[in-house]
């Protein structure tokens, strides 16, 4: 039919039938036609492909990267990368690197081991989960990394399964857990509220839906335009992708996105509250939905066919008080006004001890410094009439220089004893006096028994074994007040640490340190439960306070 009607056209202008003319502009039509038809398809019918490109440096997160000091979270919902820019992806490796850096600090050794033992997969797989639930309710814990969000369909994750496999092993090798999401069951558990922050915040970043689809054709896309209005379509909402650099950490956070083949980024404290709450939404639906299928089956431990292990180093004495930072603390509070408060205390509860054994000279002859540090307050304590003095502390580098700085003294003056105060090594009823001065009180605990008082209590039920009957106690703390906290998180982070607040009483940082402030009425009850009977209660300023309690 087609020949019969081109053979009329060609006729009328002057080209019979099979001559050379006739032969040439059909073959051309044909070849233009063909050509027209299979442009259309590929335009209409195939999936839209973006060609690879080749990573750019952005030296603005060159610095980002080396310069965080705690974690990347990331939203992850543009096809089946992390970033379809290999940029990302090429900082996304270095962070890995970082993660392993920050894991071996962390676990105090400088040796990471990969295994797969079935238990320790389960652990991994178990911190990952914890991370989820702790973000979803507001909180953030300290064993925390890197987070990536895997928000796809179905489909995707059914048709690429190897594939996300192996992104997700080899995150997991970076010390990154990544969560696999199905979206279709998140958007299920979204609220019309929660969908519409997160459309919010994906517009404010110019972002647009159509990047969040799979690899569909053109015509599919228009499709989906309309589709995607139906309450329980998988693109009911837009989800934004970013990576969240330093999260609840420190005042160097950024977020970054890719837009446009290009990367963008905001340290905009309004830009990096929206991506904490969109963050913390989704973490929290995902939970929510888990038994309604937010996670992807295939997301179980045996997924993990192996994960990073921190080995420790046998010999290696390393803990928060043998590193650089607390005498840098101590230099910073003494000389710095912004920190004269924290200074004022430490000279106070110094007199606090001069003016006591003053007092008291005849009645005390043997004391014992619980966390005694390097020994600044046994010093003290010498040079006011004490015949006897004891210190006691847990870290290594400390109790070193302590050796060192009195290694000229008599054993029957001084004596020094590495280990926990949990189990003091004297004999009872044996000191007229015990002191724990500086926060020590507030720094015992590890952040897995903080908030249950369990080391608190073990240590003051030593402290009343070990002191005479109406032997005194003195303890020097921290206030629970907004200024207390408020200073010393400043503090920290004035020397380098990261704090990591769990409430608004308990601060933690990345580098080990605990440190807990306390209302009056909270230490009378701790004291007086372990027979410790308070006697006064000095108040230095609104940021700490003293004790001086009798062993009944």
């Amino acid at each position: 039919m087609f020949t019969i009607v081109l053979a009329g056209i060609f006729a009328k202008r002057g080209y019979p039938f099979n001559s050379e003319e006739w032969w040439g502009i059909t073959l051309l039509t044909f070849y233009i036609l063909i050509l027209t038809t299979n442009t259309l398809y590929r335009l209409l019918f195939l999936p839209v492909v973006t060609p690879p490109q080749v990573p750019q440096r952005v030296s603005s997160f060159d610095d980002a990267v080396r310069d965080s000091k705690y974690n990347f979270t990331a939203v992850s919902s543009k096809r089946l990368a992390l970033w379809k820019c290999p940029t990302f992806l090429y900082y996304l490796s270095l962070n890995e690197i970082k993660n392993i850096i920050e894991f071996s600090i962390k676990n105090k050794t400088c040796t990471i081991e990969f295994s797969d033992k079935t238990s320790d997969k389960q652990d991994f797989f178990d911190k990952g989960m914890n991370i989820i639930e702790k973000i979803g309710e507001g909180g953030v814990p300290t064993e925390f990394f890197g987070l990536r969000l895997l928000i796809y369909p179905e489909k995707t994750f059914a048709k690429n399964e190897e594939e996300i496999k192996t992104l997700i092993q080899s995150l997991a090798s970076g010390h990154v857990h990544a969560i696999p999401v199905i979206r279709e069951n998140l958007i299920k558990v979204l609220d019309p509220e929660d969908r519409r922050k997160l459309e919010e915040f994906a517009k404010h970043m110019k972002q647009h839906i159509a990047e969040e689809y799979p690899e569909v054709s053109r015509i599919e896309r228009v499709s989906l335009f309309f589709k995607r209005r139906k309450p329980e379509h998988p693109y009911n909402c837009m989800i934004p992708d970013f990576l969240l650099i330093n999260y609840k950490c420190g005042d160097n956070r950024d977020i970054w996105w890719f837009k446009e083949n290009q990367a963008k980024h905001s340290s905009e404290s309004d830009d990096i509250n929206d991506a904490e709450r969109c963050f913390r939404l989704l973490c929290k639906a995902i939970c929510e939905g888990k038994n309604k299928g937010t996670i992807w089956e295939e997301y179980t431990p045996s997924i993990f066919n192996m994960v990073p292990i921190a080995k420790p180093v046998e010999g290696l004495k390393v803990d928060f008080f043998s590193l650089k930072f607390f005498e840098e603390w101590l230099k910073k509070v003494k000389t710095d006004p912004k920190f004269k408060k924290i200074g004022e205390w430490l000279k106070k509860e110094e007199n606090i001890i001069k003016d006591f054994l003053k007092r008291e000279r005849k009645n005390i002859e043997k004391a014992l410094d619980i966390g005694c540090g390097y020994g600044r307050h046994l010093k003290i304590l010498l040079q006011n009439g004490v015949k006897e003095v004891a210190g006691v502390d847990n870290s290594p580098g400390m109790f070193e220089r302590a050796q060192s700085l009195y290694k000229n003294y008599k054993k029957n003056v001084i004596q020094l004893r590495f280990g926990s105060a949990e189990k003091l090594y004297f004999p009872d009823n044996y000191f007229d006096l015990v002191i724990c001065m500086s926060n020590t009180f507030g720094n015992l605990e590890s952040e897995k028994t903080v908030e249950d008082g369990t080391v608190k209590k073990a240590v003051l039920k030593e402290i009343k074994r070990v002191l005479k009957p109406n032997g005194k106690l003195i303890v020097s703390v921290y206030q629970d007040t907004p200024a207390s906290f408020t200073l010393r998180k400043e503090s920290y982070i004035s020397i380098g640490l990261y704090p990591y607040p769990k409430n608004n009483k308990i601060i933690t940082t990345k580098e080990g340190l605990v440190s807990e402030q306390f209302s009056e009425k909270e230490i009378r009850e701790l004291l007086e439960k372990q027979g410790l009977s308070v006697e006064q209660i000095i108040p230095f300023n609104d940021i700490a306070f003293c004790v001086i309690a009798t062993a009944t």
